[in-house]
């Protein structure tokens, strides 16, 4: 008999709440185990099967006199196996079978499923071709009724390199693959029926020319019955896609990407029809002058609208330049800037036509100083500036940030970080300004007591306005909120690990605080001046695990106080690892 392979654990949990006079008991209690052979040889058919069960009870009791009180369990168990796992056809079986009870107020409900699997594969002893075939059921059932699934797919994927007087020359790459997915349910009277089908091809022309392209079907069929009538709805959808990338000159910094779309979608309703027709096509070439200079364009044509009309035709085209300066080095300083460009046009045989142009400009400034090997310095700002034109108008956009950071290691065991941030961007145009301004300061630390103790900590304050010219002012359920005023948020972390507590192997103990206040005013509408709208959480955890061989035991203790609502938690299970190998004997 080939020796079996077997593991497993088992589980009990217990877990209790309690807060704005509400009390939440919650007993769980599972056993697992999987096990694995193989059959005359691992090479010949390998075999695996698993165990679940779980059974849980829940009291729930509130300051009202709302007292409810749940039982729920769940049996589910699967075998499955490989046949010739290592030959040109693999076959691959599963089953899984369960079911699943829960009761509350005396009233309870059973649920029962299983589903089994199969997979048979092909692959030929020469050629790159794969073969594939699934077969899925499922099926789900209660007291008022069953549903089942069915599904059979199929796949197919080859590679081979063709020379056919070189007009297929080069590497290709083919995958297919379909499916068939039937439902029928009793619960909901409905019948549902799907069709897949997929073909993809990838031709690597040669290094400097790459086409990939795909076709895909799909068709979902619903059937219900609605009284003494039977009502149909279907779906097409018809996609097709292909893209292309093409270096048409090895001695020219030239590259050329493309590629085009299909959508044909076609829908049926209650006896009523309605479909879509999209084909759309694109090509975009970039031309790179040197390391600083390069331009780009592009032009995209395609057919918007139904199958049987009414259609739009569309065209756009666009160009732009970019150029980027060398880095500037003075005293330390990094001083880099860039400018660039760019127009586009859009037309449609709707008359929907726009134009639109843009230049932005950008520089930036750094500095990195270094103290020995334990303190770092790094300072950085950046401002941009640009301007666009569109159908409704011109817009103005002037962006300005700065940051600073230190690092810093004291000794082997004290580590430290701090950074700060700005932002301003101003933006002027014609359906309105905004506004926007920003800060943020961050910092962080750790310490290493000893080999087993450490803590670390953190805090961090963030400041953010918003001001627009128009919607200043947001009404929410019937109450108005000024959008403008400016908010900030301050959160505060401190974590403590020890391992080998008190000099106990194995026994750890991991202790963390948060603290989040987050104030704004913006205040209602006509209220006094300055009110601020400010909530506070904390929120503190202590978690305690001991491991004992294969036995392992874990305390947890949460305590939460937001804006005034408190709850605590205690949570702690018991655990047992099971496992080994079982040659026939006992």
């Amino acid at each position: 008999m080939a020796p079996i392979r077997w593991a497993g654990n088992t589980v009990s949990s217990l877990n209790s709440t309690q807060g704005q006079g509400t009390n939440f008991l919650n007993d769980i209690n599972t056993v697992a185990l999987q096990a694995s052979s193989f059959v005359v040889a691992p090479y010949v058919a390998q075999w695996n099967g698993s165990f679940n069960y779980n059974l849980g009870k829940s009291t729930y009791s509130s300051s009202t006199g709302q007292n409810v009180k749940g039982v729920s369990s769940g049996l589910s168990y699967s075998l499955g196996a490989d046949v010739l796992p290592l030959s040109r056809y693999p076959l691959s079986v599963n089953f899984t079978q369960g079911s699943s009870e829960t009761r509350a107020f005396d009233v309870g409900q059973e649920t029962r499923f299983n589903n089994i699997s199969l997979r048979q594969q092909y692959r030929p002893e020469e050629g790159r071709e794969r073969y594939g075939a699934s077969f899925n059921r499922n099926s789900f059932s209660t007291a008022t009724g069953t549903s089942s699934t069915t599904s059979l797919l199929g796949d197919f994927s080859t590679g081979a390199e063709f020379d056919f007087d070189h007009l297929l020359e080069g590497r290709h790459a083919l995958n297919a693959n379909f499916g068939l997915t039937s439902s029928a349910a009793d619960l909901s009277a409905e019948n549902y029926r799907r069709l897949t089908g997929k073909v993809s091809h990838g031709w690597w022309v040669h290094e400097d020319l790459s086409i990939n392209s795909a076709l895909e079907y799909t068709r979902n069929q619903t059937t219900s019955a609605q009284g003494n009538a039977s009502i149909e709805n279907a779906a097409n959808l018809l996609l097709g896609t292909t893209s292309f990338t093409w270096r048409p000159y090895e001695d020219q910094p030239l590259t050329l990407t493309g590629g085009g779309n299909l959508i044909h979608t076609q829908v049926t309703s209650n006896g009523a029809k309605s479909s879509l027709l999209n084909v759309v096509g694109n090509v975009t070439g970039t031309y790179r002058f040197n390391n600083n200079l390069s331009a780009s364009g592009g032009a995209s044509a395609g057919i918007l609208g139904t199958s049987e009309g009414p259609r739009a035709f569309i065209n756009s085209q666009s160009a732009a330049v970019s150029y980027t300066g060398d880095p500037l080095q003075l005293m330390g300083f990094n001083y880099g800037w860039g400018v660039g460009g760019g127009a586009s046009r859009t037309a449609s045989s709707a008359g929907q036509n726009s134009v639109g142009t843009s230049v932005s400009a950008n520089h930036s400034l750094g500095r990195n100083f270094i103290f020995g090997e334990s303190q770092a310095v790094n300072f950085s700002a950046n401002q941009g500036l640009s301007r666009s034109t569109s159908e409704q108008g011109p817009t103005v956009t002037m962006s300005n940030s700065a940051a600073a950071s230190w690092n810093s290691t004291l000794g082997a065991a004290l580590r430290g970080n701090l950074s700060v941030t700005f932002s301003d961007s101003i933006s002027n145009a014609s359906t309105g300004d905004h506004h926007f301004q920003s800060a943020n300061l961050t910092g962080g630390g750790a310490y290493q007591f000893t080999r087993h103790a450490s803590m670390t900590a953190s805090a961090g304050l963030n400041w953010s306005r918003s001001i627009a010219s128009v919607s200043r002012v947001e009404t929410i359920n019937g109450v108005s909120f000024d959008n403008s005023a400016p908010t900030t948020m301050g959160t505060f972390t401190i974590g403590y690990t020890h391992r080998n507590l008190f000099s106990f192997p194995l026994l750890n103990y991991t202790g963390n605080l948060m603290y989040v206040n987050s104030f704004s005013n913006q205040r209602l509408e006509g209220s006094l001046a300055g009110a601020l709208n400010s909530q506070q959480s904390v929120s503190m955890q202590h978690l305690l695990d001991y491991r004992l061989g294969k036995l392992a035991f874990s305390l947890r203790l949460t305590t939460i106080d937001q804006a005034g609502r408190k709850s605590a938690s205690i949570f702690g299970s018991v655990s047992r690892d099971f496992d080994g190998i079982f040659d026939g004997r006992w």
